[in-house]
């Protein structure tokens, strides 16, 4: 199991990985070089995350998280994605709690 405090980032942007590294991330995997599923699964011993945010807003990621999250964890969604995203949401709804945040601006 891995400490409650083991933090891993996701980084999409550009300097997103020096970035993640110099704040104490202890791993970090790039979505466009690594397989991220692959790694998420390598470093929590095949378990997943107990919590997944997304916060990109990238329907590449967000199409991505629940498989990255344990069996009943939750993924937070803040991120804003635009565009259709594809994933059968009946596998998701069977595995994971979404919540999600919805910003409004006039």
């Amino acid at each position: 199991m891995i400490e409650p405090l083991f933090v891993g980032m996701y980084a999409a942007l550009c300097g997103g990985v020096e970035l993640a590294s110099r704040h104490g991330a202890n791993e970090v995997i790039n979505v466009k070089t690594d397989d991220a599923v692959q790694k998420v699964m390598e470093i929590t011993n095949g378990q997943g995350c107990d919590i997944v945010f997304e916060t990109a807003g990238s329907p590449y990621t967000l199409a991505f998280t629940w498989k990255c999250v344990k069996t009943a964890g939750v993924i937070v969604n803040v991120g804003n994605a635009s565009g259709e995203i594809s994933f059968v949401f009946g596998e998701l709804a069977r595995k994971a709690v979404l919540k999600t945040i919805i910003k409004v601006t006039d």
